[in-house]
C-alpha cells in the first residue's frame, strides 16, 4: 500500500482511539460488577417480611409532615420470608467477604493470563448466581448466604485485573481518567437502586434479580469480544497510537514472560501500608452508605425509598461527577510538574477523605430530616470521588509491573473492613434501628476515614519503588543499569519537593 493511502487508512482507523474504547469497556464492566454487589441492599427491603413490632424507626422522626412515612409497597408483592436484622446483615456483608478474598489472586491471574479472560468467565459466573437467587431464597436462608459469597468471588477479580489492563494500556499522564473508569461501579450502583425499584414494583422482587443478571451477562459478552490485554495484541490499533502508548508509558511492562512477585518486599513497604491503609478509609466510606443507605432511609428516617430512588441515587451520581473533575486537575497538574506525584496524592487525599468525613460527622447531626441527610451524603461521596487522584491511581506510581495485585492486596483489606463494618452495623442496629443507632454509625465511619488519611500522610509516597523492576531485570548489568535510572528519577523528585518547599 502507498504511504499516502496507508496514512489516509491509519486516520479512519484512529477515529476512535483503542484506548477510549478500553475506558468504555471498564467503565460499563465495573458498573455491572457494582450493580450485582449493590443489588441485594435494595431488594432485601422487600425479601423479608415486616416485623410486627416494628423496630424501625426514631419516635421524634414520626412527628410532623416533613419526613413521609416507609408505608408504601409496591403492588406486586411476592414471596416474603422471616428473616431477622442480624440475618439480614450477614446476607449484606458476605459479599465482602468473599469480595476481598479473590482480590490477590484476581490481581496475579489478570498480571499472568491478562485481563480479557479472567473478566469475563468470572462475570459470567457472577450473572448465573445472581439469576438463581430467588431459587435459592425459597430452598433456605443459608443458601442465599453461599450464593451471595460466590458471587462476591467473582467481583473481587474484576477490579485488581482491570488495573493490570491500565498498567499495560495507559500513559502515565493519563492515568487518572482511566482509574475514573474503574469507578463506574458507582454509576451501577446509581442506576441500581431506582432500578431495581422500579421492577419490583411491577414483577416483584424475583425479577431484579433476573434482570441484573441478565445485564452482567450482555456486558460481559460485548467485553470479550472488544477487549484486548495489551496494545500490541489489539488487531484494530493504529501504529501511531500504539507508538505513543509505548513511549508514554514511562516504565518497562514485562510481556513476554510474568513477573515474579515481590511478595516480602511488597509487604513490609511502609508505602505499600500506608496506600492499604489510606484505601480502608476509602472503601469503608464508599461501600457503606452503598450497602445501609436504603436501610437508613427506611428504618431511621422512615422515608418511603420508592418515592425517593432516585434522591437515594444522588450520592453516587455526584462521587461519578466530581471523579471527572479531580482526575482532569490531577493528570494536568501532574502533566505540568505543579508538584511532586507524593504532594499530588497527599493533596487529593485531604478531598478524598478528609472533607469526606466532615460531612459523615455531620450527617449524624442532621437529625429526622431526610433532605439534609441525603445532601451530606451525596457530598461525603461525591468528595470521596477524589480517590481517583489518591489510594487509586498511587498503585501505578509505586510498582506498575504489579499495580493489579497491588490494588487487589488494598482492596482486599479494604473489603475485609467493608464486611467488618457491615456487621457493626447489625449488632448496633439488632434491638432498635433508630437515630441515635445510626448516629453511632456515621460517627464511626467518619472516624475511619480521618484516621486512614492520617497514617498516608505521614508515610505514603508517590515515588516509584526498586522492587518493580528487579524481577524483570535478572541480568545484573541491567539490573544496576534500572537501579541507576530509579536512582535519578527519584533524586529528581526530590528535588521538586525542595523547589515547592522554597516557593
Amino acid at each position: 500500500m502507498p504511504a499516502e493511502e496507508q496514512e489516509q487508512h491509519e486516520e479512519k482507523k484512529d477515529w476512535i482511539p483503542a484506548r477510549v474504547v478500553l475506558g468504555v469497556l471498564l467503565f460499563f464492566i465495573s458498573a455491572a460488577s457494582y450493580m450485582h454487589g449493590s443489588n441485594m441492599a435494595v431488594i432485601i427491603v422487600n425479601i423479608v417480611v415486616p416485623p410486627e413490632t416494628s423496630i424501625f424507626g426514631d419516635p421524634q422522626c414520626k412527628t410532623g409532615n416533613d419526613t413521609p412515612e416507609a408505608t408504601t409497597e409496591p403492588p406486586n408483592i411476592s414471596t416474603r420470608y422471616p428473616w431477622s436484622q442480624v440475618l439480614q446483615s450477614v446476607m449484606l456483608g458476605i459479599y465482602y467477604l468473599g469480595y476481598s478474598i479473590t482480590h490477590v489472586p484476581g490481581g496475579l491471574l489478570a498480571e499472568k493470563f491478562g485481563a480479557r479472560g479472567v473478566v469475563f468467565w468470572t462475570s459470567i459466573v457472577s450473572a448465573v448466581c445472581t439469576a438463581l437467587t430467588p431459587v435459592c431464597a425459597d430452598g433456605h436462608y443459608s443458601l442465599v448466604i453461599i450464593n451471595r459469597f460466590i458471587v462476591g468471588l467473582c467481583g473481587g477479580v474484576v477490579y485488581p485485573a482491570m488495573h493490570a489492563a491500565i498498567a499495560r494500556w495507559v500513559p502515565l499522564n493519563e492515568k487518572s481518567k482511566f482509574v475514573w473508569c474503574t469507578i463506574g461501579g458507582t454509576f451501577g450502583t446509581m442506576v441500581t437502586f431506582p432500578l431495581c425499584g422500579l421492577i419490583m414494583s411491577e414483577w416483584g422482587w424475583q425479577a431484579a434479580f433476573y434482570i441484573t443478571a441478565a445485564i452482567m451477562f450482555v456486558i460481559a459478552i460485548i467485553w470479550f469480544f472488544l477487549m484486548h490485554n495489551t496494545p500490541q495484541q489489539h488487531p484494530r490499533i493504529t501504529a501511531r497510537e500504539l507508538k505513543y502508548i509505548e513511549e508514554s508509558l514511562g516504565y518497562k511492562i514485562s510481556t513476554t514472560k510474568v513477573s515474579k512477585f515481590p511478595a516480602k518486599k511488597v509487604l513490609t513497604s511502609r508505602h505499600v501500608i500506608a496506600l492499604v491503609t489510606l484505601h480502608i478509609g476509602d472503601v469503608w466510606g464508599l461501600f457503606f452508605p452503598a450497602t445501609y443507605g436504603p436501610k437508613f432511609l427506611k428504618e431511621a428516617l422512615g422515608f418511603d425509598l420508592y418515592a425517593t430512588g432516585g434522591l437515594a441515587a444522588l450520592p453516587y451520581l455526584a462521587r461519578l461527577l466530581f471523579g471527572i473533575v479531580f482526575s482532569e486537575v490531577t493528570d494536568a497538574m501532574r502533566a505540568r510538574k505543579i508538584m511532586s506525584t507524593t504532594y499530588l496524592r497527599k493533596l487529593m487525599a485531604i478531598f478524598s477523605h478528609l472533607v469526606s468525613a466532615l460531612f459523615l460527622f455531620l450527617m449524624a447531626v442532621m437529625g429526622c430530616n431526610p433532605y439534609y441527610s441525603i445532601i451530606c451524603l451525596t457530598l461525603s461521596l461525591g468528595f470521596n470521588g477524589a480517590s481517583v487522584g489518591s489510594c487509586l491511581a498511587n498503585p501505578h506510581d509505586l510498582a506498575p509491573n504489579f499495580a493489579g495485585t497491588i490494588f487487589g492486596i488494598q482492596n482486599a483489606v479494604g473489603s475485609l473492613f467493608s464486611a467488618f463494618s457491615g456487621f457493626i452495623a447489625g449488632a448496633i442496629t439488632k434491638d432498635k434501628s433508630g437515630l441515635a443507632e445510626w448516629q453511632l454509625i456515621w460517627d464511626i465511619g467518619g472516624g475511619v476515614y480521618v484516621f486512614t488519611a492520617l497514617v498516608y500522610f505521614i508515610w505514603g509516597t508517590g515515588e516509584r519503588q526498586p522492587w518493580n523492576d528487579a524481577s524483570d531485570f535478572p541480568d545484573q548489568n541491567n539490573a544496576s543499569e534500572n537501579a541507576t535510572e530509579m536512582k535519578v528519577e527519584n533524586e529528581r523528585d526530590y528535588a521538586e519537593n525542595e523547589d515547592i518547599k522554597q516557593r
